[in-house]
């Protein structure tokens, strides 16, 4: 398994009574703050970055940068995401 770290500390948890829902498998990172694992994309809890396509200062791809950042991160090893509720869009939260 991936050690994320402090970085991605507070990502994914969904506890029901008595177990927590978990997915494993390896992660596709979309921004640098969602990653997608089995088809399902999760939004690490927590975590604030940049949408993918924005810049900052000086024209700089922030939202680009971001995702790199995350990429490296958790480079190649599969990652367990618990499961912390869902967004107010399509996405679940969780802690990776």
């Amino acid at each position: 398994m991936i050690r994320l770290g402090a970085f991605l500390a507070y990502a994914l948890v969904m506890v029901w009574p008595g177990e927590t829902i978990a997915l494993e498998g390896f992660a596709t990172v979309v921004s640098g703050d969602v990653i997608e694992v089995k088809g399902r994309r999760l939004h690490l809890l927590g975590v604030g970055a940049p949408d993918l396509d924005q810049t900052c200062a000086a024209k700089w791809r922030c939202g680009e940068a971001a995702a790199r950042a995350l990429k490296i991160r958790i480079g190649t090893d599969p990652v367990r995401c618990e499961f912390q509720g869902q967004t107010e869009g399509p996405m679940t939260q969780g802690l990776v």
